[in-house]
């Protein structure tokens, strides 16, 4: 588990991107590493700024998979950008990501909706809500009532 975990007024598209991006690099992988590298990945992604992330292309995504600190999975790098350019769509489209996000219903809506992303499976999720402020189950209780659910539904 990330040591990070605590809430935050998280507010900007950027932060959610942050938190997001954060969310895509740790699936599958260590949190330790990933916390570890994130000093040294941050500049390479300009500080997670979305508007500069979304004009990003191909030899931009090659260019990081080559770039010291950075961890070299494309197709993470690349849901990256791709998160990008969904939360400019989002804000776009309702004001803000967290006005959409608290549209999108309980906890439990806010978790699918933020699992359209990729690599965004049901812990990534709770972090980012978690970490973002949004109401949610305590972390035992989640483990128990709704990490189940999401693993076979």
């Amino acid at each position: 588990m990330p040591a990070d975990l605590t809430a935050r007024n998280i507010r900007t598209t950027d932060q959610y991107l942050e938190l997001i991006a954060k969310a895509i690099f740790a699936s599958g992988f260590s949190w330790a590493v990933v916390e570890s590298r994130w000093p040294d990945l941050r500049p390479e992604f300009d500080r997670f700024s979305a508007t500069q992330l979304a004009l990003l292309d191909d030899v931009d995504i090659e260019r990081l998979c080559t770039s010291p600190g950075v961890i070299s999975n494309q197709r993470k790098i690349s849901a990256v950008i791709e998160a990008a350019r969904f939360l400019l769509d989002r804000k776009a489209e309702f004001g803000s990501v967290g006005r959409w996000l608290d549209g999108a219903g309980n906890f439990h809506e806010r978790q699918k909706a933020l699992r359209r992303m990729r690599f965004i499976g049901p812990f990534g999720s709770y972090f980012v809500l978690s970490v973002a402020g949004h109401q949610v189950p305590d972390y035992e209780r989640w483990r128990e009532e709704y990490a189940p659910y999401e693993r076979t539904g």
